[in-house]
């Protein structure tokens, strides 16, 4: 039996029972390719389109909510979604995901 639903966000899920010890298996996936091509795409607009109004807010990354659930579960929700901090996230992406970020400068 195989089953395929979406869910918010463009996740999908595929979901099959095993043939041999009948145990359900769950797979997510997202098409990551149009939110990585529209990075780049914003990487190329340079940074009239990521600085803010008066300079102090940038728009730094967008990241795929399958990607951002991996970090959840590898590195905790109160370190992924931390508001106050985002040290640990910046470094990170700079580190390991450059091409989540929307323009062609390091914070990190």
């Amino acid at each position: 039996m195989n089953q395929v639903d979406w869910s918010p966000g463009g996740i999908r899920h595929h979901l099959a029972i095993d043939s041999d010890d009948g145990s359900t298996i769950v797979r997510r996936i997202q098409d990551c390719e149009p939110i990585l091509d529209y990075n780049k795409f914003l990487r190329s607009l340079g940074p009239q389109h990521y600085k803010g109004e008066d300079g102090t807010m940038w728009h730094y990354a967008r990241v795929p909510n399958i990607i951002l659930e991996d970090w959840i579960i590898k590195y905790g929700a109160d370190v992924v979604l931390n508001d106050t901090d985002n040290d640990f996230i910046i470094k990170l992406i700079e580190r390991e995901y450059p091409y989540l970020k929307v323009g062609d400068f390091r914070l990190a």
